[in-house]
């Protein structure tokens, strides 16, 4: 990058040189040429002025005082001659300039006009003056007649300026093409790196710049073209992500299954054998069928539960969430268990406040279900249901009065299959599964062991708010 950014500066002032040089060397020619053309100009218009005052006011005094004024004006000598075959007089001279008549130079043409320079002894040795002769009439000629010394001086002085211009313009140049430069190549470089980060596959930066131009619009297409990269990729390894984790589930469901149904399999077998080896009363049969179909009832549990358990852990469940009152909600669900707590000789108390909540309501209800279930399952006698507002969340505890815990069984009292030390009857998928909906939910939940209360605790943390959606408006 730094060669391109000597490669603009150099190019840069290397035409500035060239113009220099250009610019320099035809100085001489051509504003010297320029400024003799000006003066013989101005020669010619006060020749014709002289004629003319000739015209109007003659050769008398009044003539004498028209010459004088016009060679104050003209900054030169005024010598008018009358030149005949038989010789030449002087007629006027203005006392300005005198000096020894000199040796012709060289002439000068301009605009069908000769001039010519006169190298004299006056004001010092080799003065050079310009001259020249203006015919008034047949036998009349008007002499004019410059000093040189201020053409050169004025030269001179023209040209000093002019080096101090190329100076202080060949600096200015060098910090404008610096300036330039950098302008170029510090967003090409930043644009390079940006590219080498895209190569890669480091979407993080982008190009920030307010420029409008070429360069600006190749910042904007880059940001573009990392963007669409950056969501592509996202998009890809999301959809790798979700196939891996599919083919994961796969497997690990083919495991699960072939465990779980490893046990009623071998009880249906087993009877069935000794069913169809005529082993078996005919008072017995009965209970044989039963236990047969009692397996199988629970074979068809443990696959519905693992294909419910699959979907959620894939991420492919679609979740319709509303607006729902968790009071009534809970109430609800406290009433379908009645049967069972009954059956049992157990009781619930229940202490629910005022809250709502944007879940799923079926699947929000097959999650806790589970947990009320497990917890209606291990109590000894008695459920405690609570639900409350606190810091501006929905705290639910549900507690029963069973055993402790282990705790080396808490972390993992979530996982699939898990039953502890302690197992009882089910399949062990009813807290996976609600686990996947209360991570769908955002719910933060766990279960310890309270001392205090002596009560095993289900804790389930979600956002909420206490009126209806309709009366926060």
């Amino acid at each position: 990058m730094k060669s391109l950014r000597i490669r603009v500066l150099v190019s840069f002032l290397a035409t500035y040189l060239v113009v220099g040089v250009i610019f320099s060397l035809g100085l001489n020619k051509y504003v010297e040429q320029q400024y003799y053309n000006q003066k013989i100009e101005k020669m010619v218009q006060t020749g014709n002025q002289i004629k003319m005052q000739l015209e109007i006011a003659g050769s008398g005094s009044e003539a004498r005082e028209s010459l004088d004024y016009l060679g104050y004006r003209f900054e030169g000598r005024i010598t008018l001659l009358d030149i005949r075959q038989d010789g030449a007089w002087i007629l006027y001279e203005n006392q300005r300039y005198i000096y020894n008549r000199g040796k012709l130079i060289k002439e000068i043409r301009y605009g069908g006009q000769t001039a010519f320079i006169i190298n004299t002894d006056y004001p010092v040795k080799n003065s050079l003056w310009l001259g020249y002769l203006a015919q008034m009439d047949e036998s009349k000629f008007a002499l004019l007649e410059i000093p040189l010394l201020t053409i050169d001086e004025t030269l001179e002085v023209f040209r000093s300026y002019i080096w101090k211009a190329l100076a202080i313009g060949f600096l200015i140049s060098v910090i404008v093409s610096y300036w330039l430069a950098k302008s170029i190549t510090d967003p090409v470089a930043k644009l390079n790196c940006l590219a080498r980060k895209i190569g890669r596959l480091e979407f993080d930066d982008s190009y920030q710049s307010r420029r409008t131009d070429e360069i600006g619009q190749l910042g904007a297409t880059l940001n573009e073209i990392t963007q669409i990269l950056k969501d592509t990729i996202g998009n890809l390894q999301t959809e790798l992500s979700k196939k891996q984790q599919l083919e994961k589930l796969r497997k690990r469901f083919v495991a699960q299954v072939s465990h779980e149904l490893q046990t009623p399999i071998s009880i249906i077998s087993s009877y069935a054998e000794a069913l169809a080896d005529g082993m078996v009363g005919v008072e017995e049969q009965a209970e044989y069928y039963d236990i047969i179909l009692d397996e199988c009832q629970k074979m068809s549990k443990v696959v519905k539960e693992l294909l419910e358990l699959s979907g959620l852990e894939s991420g492919l469940t679609e979740y319709k969430k509303e607006w729902l009152n968790l009071q009534g909600f809970l109430q609800n669900l406290i009433k379908k268990q009645e049967w069972i707590l009954k059956a049992e000789n157990k009781a619930i108390e229940d202490t629910l406040q005022a809250v709502w909540a944007e879940v799923d309501p079926f699947r929000l209800e097959q999650a806790i279900a589970n947990v009320l279930s497990n917890s209606i399952k291990h109590a000894r006698q008695r459920i405690r249901v609570i639900l409350q507002i606190e810091a501006g969340q929905a705290v639910l505890k549900i507690a029963n009065d069973g055993d402790f815990i282990e705790a080396a069984d808490l972390p993992y009292l979530w996982d699939s299959f898990y039953k502890g030390k302690h197992k009882k009857k089910g399949t062990g998928l009813g807290l996976a599964i609600a686990s996947e909906i209360f991570k769908a939910h955002q719910i933060k939940y766990w279960v310890y062991n309270d001392d205090n209360s002596k009560e095993v605790i289900y804790e389930l943390i979600f956002p909420a708010i206490e009126k209806s959606p309709e009366q926060s408006i």
